[in-house]
């Protein structure tokens, strides 16, 4: 999928260390995933982080070529997972 806007200038505003990001990360621009509403209106980027199962989602608004913005997602808390 070609990219709709370059989101890793957005990214790189964001404080890492809240978001679990590493230089890594950053540096060579890892994203796991894109998923794309059924409208085509909104992308959901899924950035890993440097916490097992928690990702930085980057939210671009697909008709206006912009970040809409951005959630931490930590599926460990959504699904009760407890690392050990």
């Amino acid at each position: 999928m070609e990219p709709i806007v370059d989101i890793w200038g957005y990214v790189s505003h964001l404080e890492k260390g809240k978001y679990f990001l590493n230089d890594h990360i950053i540096r060579n621009e890892i994203i796991e995933s894109v998923y794309r509403n059924s409208e085509g209106t909104y992308d959901q980027t899924l950035i890993p982080t440097s916490k097992k199962n928690v990702y930085l989602i980057i939210i671009v608004k697909t008709d206006e070529r912009r970040v809409f913005g951005h959630y931490l997602l930590d599926l460990n808390k959504e699904y009760g997972v407890h690392e050990n």
